[in-house]
C-alpha cells in the first residue's frame, strides 16, 4: 500500500512491521496516536511517498519481497532516497537486508523503532553499504521485547569507533515497546536522515 507517487518522489520511507503485524498497520490513520497518518501527510506534501507492505512471518521470502520492493523503487525513482523505518521484529529483516551488497547502497537512511541491534548487524551493514547511512534508533526504556540498554551500549561502541558516523538514539523515558513507533518525530527524523 502507498500513498504519494513514487515515480516523482524526492523521498520515500518504507515501512516494515514487526510480529503480528501487516501492511495495514503502517496504513491505520488512528493506531498509535496516529503517527502513521503524520507520515504520510508529512511525506505527500513534501513531494515524497510512503510505502508499507505485508511482510507475514519476517522470513527469508518476505525479505527478499521487501528486497523487490526497493529495487522496484530505485528503478522507477532512480534519484529518489529510500528510508527503511523498521518497527520492532521487523528490524531483524532490516538487519538481514542491509548485508546485501547490492542493495544496502540504495538506502538513504534506517530508522529503528524499538528494534534490535548489535555490532556485529552494523559491521556487515557498514561493508555492504560502502559508505555511511544514517541510522536512528529510537527505544522506550520500558520496552520488554529488547533491552534499551543494550541498544544503548552498541549505540556507544558505535560512536566511540566512529565519532563521524551519522547515528542517533532517542530514549523514550517510560515508554513501551510500542512508543517509538507512536511518538517518533518524523519530520525532525527525515530531516536529520536526509540532510546527509
Amino acid at each position: 500500500m502507498r500513498v504519494g507517487q513514487i515515480s516523482r518522489a524526492e523521498a520515500v520511507v518504507v515501512f516494515v512491521h514487526g510480529r503480528n503485524g501487516d501492511r495495514r498497520l503502517g496504513m491505520n490513520d488512528w493506531t498509535f496516536g496516529g503517527n502513521f497518518n503524520r507520515l504520510k501527510n508529512l511525506m505527500v506534501r513534501a513531494g515524497g511517498a510512503y510505502v508499507t507492505f505485508d511482510g507475514g512471518g519476517l522470513g527469508e521470502a518476505d525479505a527478499a519481497r521487501v528486497a523487490a520492493l526497493i529495487r522496484h523503487i530505485r528503478l522507477t525513482a532512480p534519484e529518489t532516497k529510500i528510508v527503511l523505518a523498521c518497527g520492532s521484529m521487523g528490524g531483524e529483516l532490516c538487519w538481514n537486508l542491509m548485508a546485501d551488497k547490492t542493495l544496502a547502497p540504495m538506502v538513504a537512511g534506517l530508522v529503528y523503532l524499538g528494534s534490535n541491534g548489535d555490532e556485529a548487524r552494523f559491521e556487515r551493514m557498514r561493508k555492504a553499504s560502502g559508505e555511511p547511512i544514517p541510522l536512528l534508533l529510537a527505544h522506550g526504556t520500558r520496552d520488554k521485547v529488547y533491552s534499551w540498554m543494550r541498544q544503548k551500549v552498541w549505540f556507544d561502541q558505535v560512536r566511540k569507533r566512529y565519532p563521524s558516523y551519522p547515528i542517533r538514539m532517542v530514549l523514550f523515558d517510560d515508554g513501551n515497546h510500542g512508543t517509538p513507533i507512536r511518538m517518533i518525530d518524523w519530520r525532525d527524523t527525515l530531516n536529520w536522515i536526509l540532510k546527509r
